[in-house]
């Protein structure tokens, strides 16, 4: 079954399960390719996030603006039509917003740390991903953040 498949047909879903559910948690979903944005985006809201997508850094920019208090984690493709994902984030965050990122990519590793700015630190999630490997991974940033921001 192809991405176009499951979201037709609606497998995309994950049954909402509470080990992972964060209902006061906003995602801003950054990828130009349409199939993963569209299956990402369904995988964290069935999860029980909610969600904002953009296909573009311009419109994670708007979307940005509309909301930024309710983003606190950015997952972003690193090669975007009109950015790249680790300027996006240090833009997003110079603008006033206080979130972890996430780095997604074909690309290894190792080359995408050679271009990511040293005053933002990013998490790496390396396409294809699984959906139990995205919400693994998006609970883990999460809970990092919750720790920073913890008064004890």
């Amino acid at each position: 079954m192809d991405c176009q498949e499951l979201i037709d047909t609606g497998d995309a879903r994950l049954s909402p399960s509470p080990a992972f559910s964060e209902p006061d948690q906003g995602i801003l979903l950054v990828e130009d390719e349409r199939l993963v944005r569209e299956v990402a985006g369904e995988v964290l809201r069935s999860a029980g996030y909610a969600v904002w997508k953009a296909a573009s850094a311009a419109e994670a920019l708007q979307l940005f603006e509309q909301h930024p208090a309710d983003i606190k984690l950015l997952i972003t493709d690193v090669v975007l039509p009109d950015d790249r994902g680790p300027d996006l984030a240090q833009r997003l965050q110079v603008a006033g917003g206080w979130f972890q990122t996430i780095l997604i990519s074909g690309y290894p590793e190792r080359m995408i740390a050679k271009g990511a700015h040293e005053q933002c630190t990013f998490f790496y999630l390396a396409k294809p991903f699984s959906a139990e490997m995205l919400i693994r991974k998006v609970k883990r940033v999460l809970s990092l953040r919750e720790m920073s921001t913890s008064p004890y």
